[in-house]
């Protein structure tokens, strides 16, 4: 298990850098990961720009079924909602 803060990676980088860097990290450890929690603690917004370079990639790359490697913490229900609005339009 791999724990990723969202937070920290927003903390000195752009959205889409940060969503990057998030997809490198998981692509990095996809194989050897079974479940990645991404915690969402002290994360105010999750637009477009990071989303799309996170996990948009990683679906287009890996398939929905990569979803499943993911777990949040500390999600807010705005957050969930815009995850599952996000997820459901790329589809």
């Amino acid at each position: 298990m791999c724990t990723i803060s969202i937070n920290s990676l927003l903390i000195d980088n752009d959205y889409p850098t940060a969503g990057s860097i998030l997809y490198d990290q998981i692509i990095a450890n996809y194989d050897c990961e079974d479940h990645f929690n991404l915690d969402l603690k002290d994360v105010e917004m999750l637009p477009s720009m990071f989303l799309n370079t996170s996990l948009g990639k990683l679906i287009n790359e890996k398939g929905k079924i990569s979803l499943r490697k993911i777990r949040f913490i500390n999600l807010t229900k705005s957050q969930a909602d815009r995850i599952k609005d996000y997820v459901t339009k790329i589809s």
